[in-house]
């Protein structure tokens, strides 16, 4: 069983994106268990952390060493947690560790309490340190074991053509292996350390291998789609070759423009702008679509998993992130729902 862990008083703090600092009661536990869910074959492969009756203060509430299934019984209706879990990925049979961020949001949070999230989310990322895959959620059901080996393998290439598992990497590839050795200690996502937590060397060599063309003018044109008084509202890139990202399109038709743009054998990424209002403010949210089409080859997928943190360096700050393989995925309805989970502007 997972155990808690009390707040002691200490604390550390980073910068919000409002300006606010987060604290941390148990700052020493806190370092600790993020640096062993980041330590391959270290027996805690989960960490949890809530807020601490502010909402700018956050405490470690529990750690384990039995993966996702042990981590479920501590998520709440009524309650917001963060959470890193560590899994392992099969990719031409080697073992690699990977890292699910998990923002809990549970049905029952109130709105005012949702939108901690869009102010504290920046700076709780950083503390809980380098992760592959993002999940956003309000059921349980939504972070099986089963989703979770999905998104995973999704992001990593390692499902094969027809976007099925084999029996072998099922038996492999699961939420509860905490002492499967990761064959080497690079991160191929970039790493998302913060300054107040020490994790293990990342190598980032192989992510200097991608290069934009006309790096400026994607930049200029990545500035009108986040501007509010621009009517450019979405932007394509995708690959020259194996190495280089060029323009694909923009437009100010949204994120149905968008997805006329992307092809099954293809890998793209996006940004999206959408309005939202939250009680009787309207604000600009920004989505990054990462697409990796159902009938790109498994040796593709595996070789542009480097580039994401370049890729996300890129587009970096956004309000979420989207991946998808088939356009179903990408609708109006979807994206509108997840920046409203996310902000606490949906209704209940």
């Amino acid at each position: 069983m997972a155990s808690q862990v009390r707040a002691k008083g200490t604390a550390t703090h980073a910068p919000g994106e409002s300006g606010n600092e987060v604290q941390i009661s148990n700052r020493d536990e806190f370092n600790q268990a993020v640096q062993s869910v980041h330590t391959s074959g270290n027996r805690i492969n989960w960490i949890l952390v809530n807020y601490n009756g502010s909402p700018n203060h956050i405490k470690l509430e529990a750690t384990g060493s039995g993966g996702i299934n042990e981590l479920i019984p501590h998520l709440y209706e009524d309650k917001m947690s963060y959470a890193i879990i560590r899994v392992v990925d099969i990719i031409d049979n080697v073992q690699n560790d990977k890292y699910v961020y998990l923002t809990w949001i549970g049905e029952n949070v109130k709105g005012i309490e949702k939108a901690r999230n869009g102010t504290n989310k920046s700076s709780i990322t950083k503390l809980l340190g380098h992760y592959n895959v993002e999940i956003i959620a309000s059921l349980k059901s939504e972070v099986t074991e089963e989703e979770i080996t999905n998104k995973v393998q999704d992001a990593s290439g390692s499902r094969n053509r027809t976007g099925e598992v084999t029996t072998s990497q099922k038996q492999q590839i699961s939420a509860k292996a905490p002492h499967l050795t990761s064959a080497g200690s690079a991160n191929p996502y970039g790493s998302r350390a913060g300054n107040t937590v020490k994790l293990p060397t990342v190598n980032t060599s192989n992510t200097q291998q991608l290069s934009f063309r006309d790096l400026d003018g994607l930049k200029s044109l990545l500035a009108d789609v986040k501007s509010p008084q621009s009517s450019t509202n979405w932007m394509l890139i995708g690959y020259e070759g194996n190495e280089q990202l060029s323009l694909v399109g923009s437009g100010s038709g949204g994120i149905d423009e968008l997805v006329s743009n992307l092809r099954a054998d293809q890998v793209n990424y996006g940004l999206v702008k959408v309005s939202d209002r939250i009680d009787n403010s309207i604000t600009t949210k920004v989505a990054q679509i990462n697409w990796v089409g159902i009938n790109v080859s498994p040796m593709f997928k595996g070789k542009i998993t480097s580039h994401k943190g370049v890729v996300d360096d890129f587009f970096s700050p956004i309000s979420i992130a989207l991946y998808a393989e088939i356009t179903k995925e990408l609708t109006n309805e979807i994206l509108d729902s997840k920046i409203q989970s996310l902000k606490g502007s949906k209704s209940n």
